[in-house]
């Protein structure tokens, strides 16, 4: 499939899906057409501070993986999109995540709600967080996935 580059290092296919972004400098970013973010995409944006991916059905393994403390919001659409394992790879220090969704969407558990520490237990927020979700089974590809407690994830009703 041919690429169309949208802006620095950033591609998109014609299918929608976006590849890795070289992004040492990026602050926000928005790709309202992106229906599949793919694995390690936003890895080392360590100034990422917004993200609007509203159609969004699918996001990747390490999608935000060194991407140190700096604060992150993330704007989603109305279904829970699926989450690959280990969103936070290599995150080590303490890091605040608000993931804001319309009002009625579907999938990501009581909105507003929040998931901090080591609990384990399976719901969207603790995917999001590092166990991931295909859709149906967490840990799908049966790595042991754990959450990130260093990640402090809120969702909230945009």
């Amino acid at each position: 499939m041919s690429k169309i580059c949208v802006f620095w290092k950033t591609c998109e296919r014609t299918n929608r899906v976006l590849e890795q972004v070289y992004c040492i400098s990026l602050q926000n970013a928005a790709f309202p057409e992106a229906v599949h973010i793919g694995d390690y995409a936003f890895a080392d944006c360590t100034k990422l501070a917004g993200l609007e991916i509203p159609k969004a059905n699918r996001i990747g393994e390490g999608v935000f993986a060194d991407t140190e403390n700096s604060a992150l919001t993330i704007t989603l659409g109305s279904a829970a999109p699926a989450v690959g394992e280990v969103m936070f790879r290599w995150v080590n220090v303490p890091k605040y995540v608000t993931v804001k969704v319309p009002a009625g969407a579907a999938g990501y558990g009581a909105v507003p709600s929040a998931y901090s520490g080591s609990s384990a237990v399976q719901n969207w927020g603790n995917a999001f967080r590092g166990i991931g979700w295909d859709g149906s089974v967490y840990d799908p590809n049966d790595y042991g996935a754990t959450v990130n407690s260093n990640i402090t994830l809120e969702i909230q009703e945009r």
